[in-house]
């Protein structure tokens, strides 16, 4: 499979999983400007260089290859790594806000 293959099916799963825990509404009735700003802040630099670039400047994938010095797989690859890190952020945040309780833990079968 290729990145870009690895990266909708991630994105993909990550929707299905959000919308299903009511994300959705959770996300419309909360002010995330500074939550995000925090969780970009907090991201290694190597992830946010390229998610601001794509995601706050809205810079292709060629382009920021060429500004940053590297493949544009690489940004693919930076890129949803970066972006999967933020969703967990934000999750956490709503979490800690109370407007999203913690996934249930799998049970432990006995054996």
């Amino acid at each position: 499979m290729h990145d870009d293959d690895l990266e909708l099916l991630g994105a993909a799963r990550a929707h299905i999983e959000a919308r299903n825990a009511g994300a959705e509404e959770m996300f419309a009735r909360l002010d995330l400007g500074p939550a995000i700003s925090v969780a970009i802040a907090d991201l290694d630099p190597v992830f946010r260089d390229v998610v601001v670039l794509s995601d706050v400047e809205g810079f292709a994938y060629d382009e920021i290859a060429v500004a940053l010095g590297i493949p544009v797989g690489t940004v693919r690859s930076r890129l949803y790594r970066g972006r999967r890190r933020l969703q967990n952020a934000l999750l956490s945040y709503a979490i800690d806000a109370g407007l999203r309780r913690p996934a249930p833990k799998p049970a432990n079968k006995a054996e």
